[in-house]
């Protein structure tokens, strides 16, 4: 009885609940170096990491904000901008711009200014969210 309470009971909940998290992952190279650039987002916080194909952990990134610019008939492009924070530092700076599912832009600058640009690589993104390079 208990068991079909339960079952009753989540039904019953709206869907809003279980759609209160989203998950955006892309794969970027800029010929030599590769990476995967995932973002969560939820009601409470956004939260994103970058996992370099050949590093042995993902950097942490502290997201800054996000300016929206719109278009007359197509989606609007979101420019999001994220720290990368290494062991406590502020190590350097990654602008993700996106229109609808594309990825326009996404570069890292580093703490000295020196600007690497990548491009996002679809071909490697695997059904479960990873990229195999």
């Amino acid at each position: 009885m208990l068991i079909a309470l339960s079952i009753i009971l989540l039904l019953l909940m709206p869907s809003s609940l279980y759609a209160s998290q989203q998950t955006i992952v892309g794969c970027f190279s800029n010929g030599t170096t590769n990476l995967k650039f995932t973002e969560i987002i939820s009601k409470e916080a956004s939260l994103g990491y970058v996992l370099y194909e050949k590093g042995s952990a993902f950097i942490p990134l502290a997201f800054v904000g996000r300016t929206e610019e719109v278009f007359e008939g197509r989606p609007s492009e979101f420019t999001y901008t994220w720290l990368e924070v290494i062991k406590g530092q502020v190590n350097g700076t990654y602008v993700v711009s996106t229109q609808g599912a594309v990825f326009n832009d996404f570069y890292y600058k580093s703490a000295a200014g020196k600007i690497i640009r990548f491009k996002e690589n679809i071909s490697v993104l695997t059904d479960d969210m990873n990229c195999k390079w």
